[in-house]
């Protein structure tokens, strides 16, 4: 019938816009830690140019 019909579409949407949050949800979720590894990784790459340079700078002072 014509109501069971609406009453399935109906369900449907909420599922799908149920759905479509969550999604949502993760999305930002992800990208968030996304962004939080990136500035870990730039830290970790930051130091070890830091390390480099010292070493460098602590070889040359031996050398001379």
């Amino acid at each position: 019938s014509v109501d069971q019909l609406q009453y399935e579409l109906t369900t449907q949407n909420r599922r799908a816009t149920d759905e479509l949050t969550a999604l949502k949800q993760r999305l930002t979720e992800l990208q968030l830690q996304l962004a939080q590894t990136r500035k870990e990784a730039d830290e970790y790459f930051k130091s070890g140019l830091e390390r480099n340079a010292e070493a460098t700078s602590l070889e040359n002072q031996v050398n001379c």
